[in-house]
């Protein structure tokens, strides 16, 4: 068991490794507030929300969008490897 969550989690190093911190903009989650209630009532709980991947900006290190529309930049994400090192 324990090896075969070993293994699943290290099926996930290339996608972490694609991950690259943002320098252009910075990320400003907006602020919510949820309630966790129980049976005495609700007390507010302030959080913040993330943006979905599929509306992040995805550029090279320049600006230059790596997808625009429904494509990946040619230039820039000719394949998988490319586009992680560029993008």
């Amino acid at each position: 068991m324990r090896s075969t969550l070993a293994a699943l989690f290290c099926s996930f190093f290339p996608f972490i490794n694609a991950q690259k911190a943002g320098t252009l903009r910075p990320e400003n989650q907006p602020p919510l507030t949820v309630k966790i209630c129980n049976k005495e009532g609700c007390q507010p709980v302030l959080g913040s929300v993330t943006v979905d991947a599929n509306w992040r900006h995805a550029h090279d290190g320049k600006g230059k969008n790596c997808y625009t529309g429904n494509l990946w930049s040619p230039e820039l994400c000719p394949n998988g490897e490319t586009c992680i090192k560029n993008c």
